[in-house]
């Protein structure tokens, strides 16, 4: 019985201190567990600060642009295919406007006596047109008048009459059309010797004739743009 007693003991005790070595194990192992975790949390903490560090940084310049930024702005190379700050304030005189004056010289003679309503004659530009400072049709550019009236002195009562308006400009290779004010003009009473037939048949009128090289003086009745193509007349020949 004393035998069988010492060994339940001995058993006893044995599972007391396995049971000591299986705690003192798993608190061991929770301290360790600790210990990692709290490492790696310090690590992701350490490698955030560094990203935020990076990214505040200011980027390195160049040598290049270093050596740039110290130059005065008159110092620097132009940028190539830049537009020049003055170029942009420039205008496009590309439109002539309502109201811009038109000055020609007719090429050849034109007389209320012969001329009827659709005939056209020549001209040329008297004077450059400039708008804006910039000539935008040049003096000598050729032109286009047409007769929209026409009515001679048959008659003894009433004086002959033109009226015209100039249609074309040649500008480049091409004629443009153009819509003005008219000019109206007609013809005054006939000079005659002051005799007794003159006085019972009444006073004889005049033809109005436009001399050729009359200069003449038109007014832009609608804006005319000058990079359209097709403005081209085809009755204007």
């Amino acid at each position: 019985m004393r035998h069988l007693s010492g060994v339940l003991r001995s058993l006893f005790r044995c599972s007391l201190f396995r049971r000591s070595l299986f705690r003192r194990s798993l608190l061991r192992d929770s301290v360790m567990n600790r210990a990692r975790v709290r490492r790696a949390g310090i690590a992701l903490f350490l490698a955030m600060l560094s990203l935020m560090g990076a990214c505040e940084r200011p980027p390195e310049a160049t040598s290049s642009s270093a050596g740039e930024s110290g130059k005065m702005p008159f110092d620097r190379q132009p940028r190539r295919g830049g537009v020049s700050p003055t170029q942009a304030w420039v205008p496009s005189a590309t439109k002539l406007p309502e109201g811009t004056t038109i000055t020609v010289r007719l090429q050849s003679a034109l007389s209320s006596a012969s001329a009827h309503a659709g005939d056209t004659i020549g001209a040329t530009l008297d004077e450059p047109v400039v708008i804006e400072g910039q000539t935008v049709i040049a003096s000598g550019t050729p032109g286009t008048v047409r007769v929209l009236e026409a009515k001679n002195s048959n008659s003894s009562v009433e004086a002959g009459y033109l009226r015209i308006v100039l249609v074309t400009l040649k500008v480049g290779d091409r004629p443009i059309m153009i819509e003005t004010s008219s000019i109206f003009a007609k013809g005054g009473p006939r000079e005659e010797p002051n005799t007794a037939s003159a006085a019972v048949s009444g006073s004889a009128h005049e033809d109005i004739v436009f001399d050729a090289g009359r200069r003449l003086t038109f007014r832009i009745a609608q804006t005319v743009d000058l990079q359209k193509s097709d403005l081209q007349d085809s009755t204007i020949h």
